[in-house]
């Protein structure tokens, strides 16, 4: 199957709720490319591909940021080319330094995405993957990314919501009690990414979505003493639960942090 008339699909990579992620080659190249495939919605008319690359194009040439090689449609789909990566951070196993450093490289694009008005709202291993030399990272997969910031350059107000917005496993208490994600949110699905990077997995794996999973995530103290958590994992994460809905992080201070454990 050939796109645009210069991409070769070669075998398909992943799929979920926002599409089918396809290895191509690009022939004149041979360049290795990823193409997101998305179906189009005749009933709903709902473009989540255009508007994913136009979050891409928003942010801009920056560390850390995918860049869109090529965009279209056809009457069936809509197709994004993206540069080809390495593994996720569900793919590999990390010593505890390498899992606190990049923890930092992960707060670092966070911090330049939030700067832009933008929140994420779906850290997770899956959607952070490496170069294919595996020196660099980058945060993936924008289908879920909204502004905080509205149109009279204010802070989004405080909703509740009646479902869970990202992934169970790595979204904070707050989103687990209905309460619509900002910026304190992403950062704290980073120290859950840590913390799942340091012991292969996390203490709440297999819980109830809700409930169960909720509760053992107020357990500070479970958490400390569950595998390796170090004891400043835990209080980065209070700090960020303790940030306001609508309060600025102070980033640099997270870094250290965590450089200092």
């Amino acid at each position: 199957m050939m796109i645009a008339n210069k991409y070769k699909i070669i075998e398909k990579l992943n799929s979920g709720g926002f599409g089918t992620i396809f290895k191509a080659e690009n022939i004149r190249t041979k360049e290795p490319v990823a193409i997101k495939i998305e179906p189009i919605s005749l009933e709903t008319k709902i473009n989540m591909l255009k508007r994913e690359t136009q979050i891409y194009q928003y942010l801009g040439k920056s560390q850390g940021i995918p860049q869109v090689k090529w965009y279209g449609s056809t009457e069936e789909y809509n197709y994004m080319v993206l540069p080809l990566f390495g593994d996720s951070l569900s793919s590999k196993t990390f010593s505890l330094v390498e899992s606190l450093s990049i923890g930092q490289k992960i707060v670092r694009i966070l911090s330049f995405i939030h700067e832009k008005g933008l929140i994420h709202r779906d850290i997770k291993p899956e959607n952070i993957v490496f170069n294919k030399k595996g020196t660099d990272i980058y945060i993936i997969d924008f289908g879920l990314c909204r502004k905080y910031i509205d149109n009279n350059n204010e802070h989004i107000e405080m909703n509740k919501r009646n479902t869970i917005i990202g992934t169970p496993n790595f979204v904070s208490v707050n989103v687990h009690n209905g309460i619509e994600p900002s910026r304190r949110d992403d950062l704290i699905s980073v120290a859950y990414i840590i913390l799942y990077l340091i012991n292969g997995g996390l203490p709440w794996l297999g819980l109830e979505r809700g409930g169960e999973m909720k509760e053992i995530k107020l357990q500070k103290q479970f958490i400390l003493e569950w595998s390796k958590t170090p004891l400043q994992l835990v209080a980065y994460i209070k700090y960020c639960e303790n940030l306001k809905f609508d309060e600025t992080p102070d980033y640099e201070y997270l870094i250290k942090s965590l450089n200092e454990i």
